[in-house]
């Protein structure tokens, strides 16, 4: 990094992400410079306080949007496709709460490695501990 603040994107905008607001009002090292939510009154008041662009979907912020990373605040049952849908592009995640539908097991060849596995969606991310 050089200096500047990570870009995130929020995807929704609604209780969970109003925590994630308050860390990132006093972060230096991040800054949210975009939401999206799939009820457009909601995207766009959150922007408006944060002076970015609202998006209705998380499609639309991942193909308009400058991020390094994005924060998913959605419920759980979306997780999985929109995690995908970041991870596919190298866009850094943080996902709150679970994966839902997810399992974890451990990589053969090694102690600590796991990897998320959700066979419904098709996706194995590779993890390290």
């Amino acid at each position: 990094m050089n200096g500047a603040p990570m870009a995130f994107g929020l995807i929704g905008a609604g209780g969970i992400a109003q925590s994630y607001l308050q860390a990132m009002s006093v972060s230096q090292l991040g800054k949210i410079t975009a939401v999206a939510d799939n009820r457009p009154e909601a995207a766009r008041a959150m922007a408006e306080g944060l002076r970015c662009p609202a998006f209705t979907s998380h499609q639309e912020l991942g193909e308009k949007a400058k991020v390094d990373a994005v924060i998913v605040c959605t419920p759980p049952a979306f997780h999985p496709d929109i995690v995908r849908h970041f991870l596919e592009k190298k866009i850094h995640v943080l996902c709150e709460n679970s994966l839902h539908r997810c399992g974890w097991r451990t990589r053969p060849g090694g102690i600590g490695q796991e990897e998320w596995c959700d066979p419904d969606h098709g996706l194995q991310v590779p993890l390290c501990r």
